[in-house]
């Protein structure tokens, strides 16, 4: 059975549901033993980072967050866990997945749709914990491609009394690049890092081009993201 969190109504605080939030995923975490199976080539990188690393895997609906855990993050099928809960009245179900990779926990969560206002705040409070972002983009779907950009900004960078902290590395990862009509991630570089520079900031940030399907530019950029987070938890 998923872990279940207390109802949440709008009015509570952010650090209140991060505490439930928490408390969900700690009892999961226990069951999960570091060092059976071995990690995968991609877990390995995060072997060194600083204790208790947490990691957004975020974007819009089936842009590869699941795929990127499941396929490339974790050593067995079961090592990703959903964690669902609720917030508001009336309630509306939220769900997350939770990977342990040694010291790091990977987080992967849906932006977008249409929501009531009071779940900014919930978004907003899942950027402002991370230590570094993976910001997944279907580079295919022209369509949804500004919705995207939308979500990032005014959740991740531009949030009032969330979003990303100072300095936090921002990778963003253009999937699908193998389909005719994606964009290249030179132009999605343009569009989500140069076009929005001023909100930014100053943090690392990064746009690589990857094929979920045969693995093309994975590595690249998840040991660029390590090794962007080697130096930093310690200096926060």
């Amino acid at each position: 059975m998923h872990p279940q969190a207390d109802l949440i109504e709008p009015k509570k605080t952010q650090q209140t549901f991060t505490q439930q939030l928490a408390s969900s995923l700690t009892p999961i975490r226990n069951l999960i033993s570091f060092g059976t199976p071995s990690s995968t080539p991609s877990s390995r990188l995060f072997a060194r980072v600083p204790a208790s690393t947490v990691i957004l895997v975020i974007g819009l609906d089936g842009a590869g967050k699941t795929s990127l855990l499941r396929d490339y993050l974790s050593p067995r099928p079961d090592s990703v866990k959903t964690v669902t809960s609720t917030i508001g009245t009336p309630t509306i179900g939220v769900s997350l997945e939770d990977l342990q990779v040694g010291p790091a926990s990977f987080q992967a969560y849906d932006l977008g749709g249409c929501r009531p206002p009071y779940w900014h705040r919930f978004d907003e409070d899942l950027f402002r914990q991370a230590d570094a972002v993976i910001y997944m983009v279907d580079a295919a779907d022209r369509d949804r491609v500004m919705e995207a950009r939308e979500e990032l900004v005014m959740s991740g960078l531009r949030a009032n009394n969330g979003g990303m902290r100072q300095g936090v590395p921002l990778l963003v990862l253009a999937t699908k690049i193998d389909l005719e009509n994606a964009r290249r991630p030179d132009q999605i570089e343009t569009f989500f890092i140069d076009n929005v520079s001023t909100s930014i900031g100053e943090r690392p940030r990064n746009v690589v081009g990857v094929n979920l399907k045969t693995g093309e530019g994975v590595l690249e950029a998840l040991s660029w993201l390590s090794n962007a987070l080697s130096p930093r938890k310690d200096t926060l």
